[in-house]
């Protein structure tokens, strides 16, 4: 009988770690059957409601660990939970002895891989933005193999043990027409569909700017399909105000699988999340990439110019601060029959007021 072979993955918080984290753990598992896969995250809600979708497939281990803190009055709590943490990580690493520990970075991957060092067990950590995260570079110095999506991102790392790797991506290629699912989904195949996605848990503002354009653009109102990822910190009824506009609407706050909504979408607009970005290359979507720009923390907009730069057919850049004061920009693209026109076939900028 042959033994039992386990791997190890770690990602937490985030739909854009957590995900391929996830997608990775099955191609192991359909090409591998006797794997089994150690799923490393925290016990945060997020987390653990992706991980009830997958117990099945994965063991899902939980780190009691929250975020880094801005405080530093917050520390000695955090410093127990990353202790309390690296000593689980210890426990099930020696328990049963992954062949491999893949890290898909963020900070719950720091403890896994500090664990994973100790026992000498191989260490695969992701970078899937352009540019790397503070994580991905502290723990690449220990990294027995780097992966990186973006070309950008090569500079980053030592180059003996960088490789480009695709995107880890949950889709297979699509079996029905566009009008099929159209029809499936009960939405007017004679308007243009548009696909909003706000990340895995959402946009509030990304919301609000859509929104905006509809109110402000009544010609939108007769014109378009809108599937709507809110996310769930949203309370506003999305599917009563798109009814009070006269606007076919599918709303949802979270959905795993979008493989069929981007089958019925004509335009994509989104944040720049790589999951997102690489996702809707898959699908050889237009799409229009709205970055969340952060004090500290631009990743999105460094994805979103890395993409457009590599495929400027399919890809258009709206900064965020621009849209904060006038959707003009935005509305001026949807409402244009030659701009809509031009997206589909394939003409892309970084768009200014």
């Amino acid at each position: 009988m042959k033994k039992q072979s386990y791997i190890a993955i770690a990602a937490a918080r985030s739909g854009g770690h957590i995900i391929p984290g996830i997608t990775l753990a099955h191609a192991h598992i359909k090409n591998n059957p006797e794997t089994k896969v150690l799923f490393f995250s925290t016990n945060h809600v997020f987390d653990q409601k992706i991980m009830a979708e997958h117990q099945h497939s994965v063991h899902h281990i939980a780190l009691t660990l929250d975020s880094v803190p801005q405080k530093w009055y917050q520390y000695p709590l955090f410093l127990v939970q990353f202790i309390g943490s690296l000593v689980t990580s210890m426990y099930h690493l020696a328990r049963y002895r992954p062949s491999c520990v893949i890290l898909m970075g963020g900070y719950v991957s720091i403890p896994v891989c500090i664990a994973a060092l100790i026992f000498r067990i191989p260490r695969e950590l992701y970078e899937l933005n352009a540019v790397p995260g503070q994580a991905t570079k502290l723990l690449a110095p220990i990294a027995t193999k780097i992966h990186v999506c973006f070309e950008e991102a090569r500079a980053s790392f030592k180059a003996h043990k960088t490789h480009l790797s695709e995107y880890p991506l949950r889709f297979e290629k699509p079996s029905h027409s566009k009008n099929a699912v159209l029809n499936n989904l009960q939405l007017d195949s004679t308007r243009t569909t548009i696909l909003i996605l706000g990340g895995s848990q959402g946009s509030m503002s990304l919301n609000k700017v859509i929104y905006r354009c509809f109110q402000e653009e009544p010609a939108l109102q007769s014109a378009f399909n809108v599937i709507h990822q809110t996310g769930a910190q949203d309370s506003t009824h999305w599917g009563h105000v798109y009814h009070s506009l006269g606007v076919p609407a599918i709303v949802f706050d979270y959905h795993y699988d979008l493989s069929f909504y981007y089958q019925a979408t004509d335009i994509v607009i989104a944040r720049a999340g790589a999951g997102t970005i690489f996702e809707t290359l898959f699908f050889s979507k237009s799409c229009i990439l709205i970055p969340l720009e952060l004090k500290g923390n631009d990743h999105q907009l460094h994805n979103a110019r890395a993409i457009a730069k590599e495929h400027p057919t399919m890809f258009t850049v709206i900064r965020t601060q621009e849209l904060s004061e006038n959707t003009e920009v935005l509305r001026r693209i949807l409402t244009s029959h030659q701009t809509i026109q031009a997206i589909s076939i394939g003409h892309s900028h970084e768009a200014t007021l």
